[in-house]
């Protein structure tokens, strides 16, 4: 937005967004010696479920302070191959986190709109960004796409849907409707992801979430 015109509110935006991004800052465990030997879906399938409920049923930065105590994560994160093309990347990413919202046996959708947002707002900066923090910022959005994952999901169910898919223009007004920002920006990142690779797992994603904040049941 600020490459199109500079305007106080926009300023104050940005600004807003940084300090909070900065409040916010937490670190994941790692591990660089890790060999690097799986592609994006092999690396995701390998994360761990988290084997503590300590931080449980509480804000995601404490629940995600656990992620010290799973040994096994970083080892599955840190497989993962650096690729050359992060748009794709982050196409594979959304796709991964859209299919374990729906899929995962987890009991907290909320974690996972983060899941899928977090990346499709990585991919809106790429362009501003040098090419060599490309691969790293998609990294980071790995990361914690794969900590959300193992903190509240793996596993497998089956998706029962409430109501048919919807089409985004409609759940755009839906979405406003609520006047819930998660429900806003959900929708708005599986439309431009789906418009950038189609996969159906978006709209039924987006439809589930726009039901639940309707309904308050997440």
């Amino acid at each position: 937005m600020l490459k199109e015109c500079h305007t106080p509110w926009r300023l104050e935006e940005l600004a807003r967004g940084l300090g909070y991004w900065a409040a916010r800052y937490q670190e994941l465990p790692e591990e660089p010696s890790t060999p690097r030997k799986r592609d994006l879906e092999q690396a995701w399938e390998a994360i761990p479920r988290l084997r503590s409920d300590q931080g449980m049923g509480m804000i995601f930065r404490i629940r995600l302070e656990t992620m010290w105590l799973e040994p096994d994560f970083a080892p599955a994160v840190d497989s993962l191959l650096p690729e050359d093309d992060a748009d794709q990347a982050v196409s594979r990413l959304t796709r991964a986190a859209a299919g374990s919202y729906l899929s995962d046996d987890h009991k907290t959708p909320m974690a996972f709109v983060h899941a899928l947002t977090t990346p499709a707002a990585v991919r809106l900066v790429l362009p501003s960004l040098p090419a060599e923090l490309h691969w790293p910022s998609l990294a980071a959005a790995v990361r914690f796409s794969a900590a959300i994952r193992s903190a509240y999901g793996t596993g497998r169910r089956e998706h029962h849907p409430e109501e048919p898919v919807q089409d985004y223009v409609t759940l755009a007004e839906r979405a406003l409707a609520t006047e819930d920002p998660h429900a806003i920006k959900y929708v708005e990142a599986c439309r431009r992801e789906d418009g950038l690779s189609p996969d159906p797992s978006y709209a039924i994603a987006a439809t589930d979430w726009v039901r639940r904040c309707e309904t308050g049941s997440f």
